[in-house]
């Protein structure tokens, strides 16, 4: 939630580094979201997570992986770990 989670570009990032499909909250207030849902399991208006999920929670849009990106990342990827291996042999 957040800043993060409101830029389209950052969404689609995440999506393309874990190779996993990203959807992101209509609402900005996850975390209130999450409260209510979870309050309203506590307080038994909700049998169980699951039905609590569906209740509280609804996606605005989704992302999925680029392959293309991927590829991208996946060569930069590689060469942060050589420089970091060897930032960490200083320290």
């Amino acid at each position: 939630t957040g800043g993060g989670a409101n830029s389209e570009k950052w969404v689609q990032i995440k999506s393309d580094v874990f190779e996993k499909e990203v959807k992101t909250l209509r609402s900005s207030e996850g975390g209130l979201c999450g409260l209510a849902a979870i309050s309203s399991v506590a307080m038994k208006e909700n049998g169980n997570y699951h039905m609590a999920r569906e209740v509280f929670t609804e996606y605005k849009k989704t992302f999925y992986p680029s392959a293309t990106h991927r590829k991208i990342y996946e060569k930069k990827y590689r060469k942060y770990k050589k420089i970091y291996n060897k930032i960490k042999e200083i320290f």
